[in-house]
């Protein structure tokens, strides 16, 4: 399954998603604009939440760029449940709350810029994801924490994931670069 090379303005709800089990799922060169960031999804390949309906052998997300106009809860890029391994390469996003976010074990997500804007959640969240790779990375964040790892319902603790090399401008004083709940990472 490939979605390449697109420009989608959309409202609420998302851009360019994929849940359904495929062998690949490569989603490159596309831009994507939200009027309303509440509960949206920019790119997301597999599912966003504690349950794994589909599988999805390999994620491909690179050189996309998504921008949130609204505020609120949402997702720049997610790589979620269901997914087995994948790289997040040389994405741009702007707005919104999570800029990146991976449910997923085995995933690279490097070379990415995200600028956050009223959202004070995370640049890069790995939420139940084990054995990701973070490097490269230039995010920042008026409002939000660099890096977050944390566990979700129904999902097992994180273990394995190698935080490096990142650049993160944290701006707001009760935010920190990196915040790991489980006490897992490398870096």
């Amino acid at each position: 399954v490939t979605f390449a090379h697109n420009d989608v303005v959309a409202g609420a709800g998302g851009g360019l998603q994929y849940s359904q089990s495929a062998n690949l799922v490569s989603i490159y060169h596309n831009s994507v604009v939200t009027s309303t960031a509440s509960a949206s999804v920019g790119i997301g390949i597999g599912v966003d939440g504690a349950t794994t309906a589909a599988r999805i052998n390999y994620a491909l997300c690179y050189e996309n760029d998504v921008y949130f106009l609204g505020t609120g809860h949402s997702h720049g890029v997610l790589i979620g449940r269901g997914v087995i391994a994948g790289l997040v390469f040389k994405n741009y996003v702007y707005g919104g709350d999570n800029l990146y976010v991976i449910k997923s074990d085995n995933v690279m997500v490097n070379h990415n810029i995200g600028v956050g804007s009223t959202g004070d959640l995370s640049g890069i969240y790995v939420r139940c994801g084990s054995n990701n790779k973070i490097y490269n990375n230039t995010l920042y964040l008026p409002n939000g924490h660099g890096l977050q790892i944390d566990t979700q319902s129904g999902g097992l603790t994180p273990i394995g994931n190698q935080i490096k090399n990142n650049i993160f401008y944290v701006m707001k004083a009760n935010r920190v670069a990196i915040q790991d709940f489980t006490g897992t990472a490398d870096g």
